[in-house]
């Protein structure tokens, strides 16, 4: 039986097989906190333990991301839009972020350059097996500027 069937009759089910069993190991790698996380360890407890509930609830073994494409001290992004990399390095950061406002063209190509590399090296992190990906709702990504 599956660990998600499991769950629709027993939220506190535990894991019966080798399948199931590297899906919970993946599901605790989110214990992990960044430390940078602001907020209580209380409060960082709720928001995994509210995690866990809806992966329980909602049937859905997914990883919840806020991106933030405002990383304005990469001189990759002033090589893109052609300021050297010195130069871009020597403007303060109101002046990159007011370069970015006037040309957002170029960083919206770095940020899906950025989103590109990262995706193939977050799906290679685990491996769920595909019987555990059922879902009833839909992913969500969160985007923040």
């Amino acid at each position: 039986m599956e660990l998600i069937r499991k769950w629709e009759f027993n939220p506190n089910a535990k894991p019966s097989n080798k399948d199931e069993k590297k899906a919970m190991r993946t599901l605790s790698k989110l214990k992990v906190l960044a430390r940078d996380l602001k907020g209580s360890s209380s409060y960082k407890q709720c928001r995994c333990n509210e995690i866990r509930e809806l992966i329980k609830k909602l049937f859905t073994p997914a990883l919840f991301l806020t991106l933030n494409p405002a990383d304005v001290a990469d001189p990759l992004l002033g090589a893109m839009t052609g300021v050297l990399p010195d130069e871009w390095k020597s403007w303060n950061s109101f002046e990159r972020h007011k370069f970015i406002v006037d040309n957002p063209g170029p960083a919206a190509i770095f940020f899906d350059e950025v989103i590109k590399a990262f995706i193939p090296l977050a799906g290679s992190a685990s491996y769920v097996p595909p019987h555990m990906l059922r879902t009833q709702s839909p992913f969500k990504m969160e985007v923040s500027v």
